[in-house]
């Protein structure tokens, strides 16, 4: 037996006698989110920006997290949500309120993390710093009523808004807030409401010819998907419009893409264990205004300068 194999064998020896049992390593676990809303939301940017804040949170698709998608019409969501459910996710991101109202019918247990409108008013949690229930997420209730008073700001002379409206998807609160908002502005709102896409420019002349002045157009998925039908038809109407997320319109006004980063920074908590119900729901803080003075001129309108000075981009 040669030296080195007497070395061996006894650093082997004493290596056996103290080390401690090696257990296996368990895997890792694969976090399951699943994704509830209307049948727009594939077309729609966010989704790239949603996993890269999950991913700088340590969450990354295909190493530790899978996504499943549950979209439909609204009149589905409750289906989907149920359907959702049964396939037992880690959390739910629910997108609108219909989805997130679905989403709560459907469980009680499952964290839900929603980017919703009147998440307050409609009672899906207590109150915005501590939700007390299992949902929680990004929220914003005065999008269409700070959309309503730049309206009044740039056509000071407007006292007959419509508000283009989806009877499908708009709740009964969103359209209570804004002629409550309407009322103490001076304005005298008409709701205008769309089931179709192809009611949408005959709606509008209408409105024009009862006397509406402006447009608020509320966010839905439908009216989204169609905005730039909306823009062709209001500016042929000769009535100026305010929108979310568009520059076709004469004006829109629209939280920046920080609110997906909160989305998923909200939703990598409760992935890291935080509770739902005592996770305060946010409010985006950062928005974005921007004016199309070529709308204007086709329009005939001279918008206020101080306005121009303090939107953050003016298409010329």
């Amino acid at each position: 037996m040669t030296r080195y194999t007497v070395v061996l064998l006894v650093v082997l020896a004493l290596l056996t006698a103290t080390a401690t049992p090696v257990r296996a390593q368990a895997p890792a676990k694969t976090y399951r989110i699943a994704l509830l809303g209307p049948d727009f939301l594939p077309n729609l940017p966010g989704g790239p920006e949603l996993r890269t804040e999950l991913a700088r949170h340590g969450f990354i698709e295909g190493r530790n997290l899978e996504w499943e998608t549950h979209f439909g019409p609204p009149e589905q969501l409750p289906d989907l949500a149920r359907q959702a459910v049964a396939t037992h996710p880690d959390v739910i991101c629910a997108v609108g309120l219909l989805a997130a109202r679905a989403a709560t019918t459907a469980t009680q247990t499952i964290p839900i993390i929603a980017a919703s409108g009147f998440l307050l008013e409609s009672g899906l949690v207590a109150n915005l710093a501590r939700p007390g229930r299992n949902l929680s997420g990004v929220t914003n209730t005065e999008m269409d009523t700070k959309r309503l008073e730049l309206l009044r700001e740039m056509i000071p002379t407007a006292h007959h808004v419509a508000l283009l409206h989806d009877a499908k998807y708009n709740p009964v609160e969103h359209t209570a807030a804004l002629e409550a908002a309407a009322r103490h502005l001076g304005i005298t709102v008409e709701v205008v409401e769309i089931r179709r896409p192809e009611e949408i420019v005959g709606a509008l002349r209408q409105a024009r010819a009862g006397g509406a002045e402006a447009v608020n157009v509320l966010e839905s998925p439908m009216l989204f998907e169609n905005i730039n039908i909306i823009a062709w038809a209001a500016t042929d109407a000769k009535l100026p419009t305010i929108c979310s997320g568009s520059a076709r319109c004469l004006a829109s006004y629209a939280p920046t893409i920080d609110i997906v980063r909160m989305l998923g920074a909200q939703i990598a908590r409760v992935l890291q264990g935080a509770r739902v119900a005592e996770l305060p729901v946010e409010q985006p803080t950062k928005f974005e205004l921007v004016i199309n003075l070529k709308v204007a001129k086709q329009l005939g309108l001279t918008l206020p300068p101080l306005l121009l000075a303090r939107a953050d981009k003016v298409i010329e």
